[in-house]
């Protein structure tokens, strides 16, 4: 109690990571891509929510993909669950989204760079927020 619990099943740093929160109260959830969570051999990651919000890319500060050795923080709800996808990263042909929301789960957020216009499509969120 007190404390968020985890596990991770990563195979060629490829995997899911399983979060968990058994307390009554939102409690922060840190780790670190690295050996310790069966990442090895890449340099970026993207982080796919699978559960609760699906399709979700959980992004670094002022970067977005994340890099090997990268301390990752989020928060968990009290008695809830997180499950993160975890997917190297050699090349990137189009804009992300990240840390939004979808508007449902049958659309993830997109975005499209039509000449100088960013478009935004799907994606849900408190207004005002970053």
């Amino acid at each position: 109690m007190g404390h968020v619990d985890g596990t991770a099943a990563v195979v060629g740093d490829r995997g899911f990571l399983f979060l968990f929160n058994p307390n009554y109260k939102q409690l922060p959830a840190d780790f670190v891509l690295d050996q310790s969570i069966g990442v090895t051999e890449g340099k970026q990651y993207l982080l796919k929510e699978i559960y609760p919000f699906t399709g979700r890319l959980l992004g670094k500060e002022r970067s977005g993909i994340s890099t090997r050795g990268d301390i990752v923080h989020t928060m968990l709800d009290g008695t809830s669950a997180t499950v993160f996808e975890i997917i190297p990263v050699t090349q990137i042909d189009h804009p992300l989204v990240f840390n939004a929301a979808s508007l449902s789960e049958q659309a993830a957020a997109k975005a499209e760079l039509k000449g100088t216009d960013l478009i935004l499509t799907h994606v849900a969120g408190q207004p005002g927020t970053t």
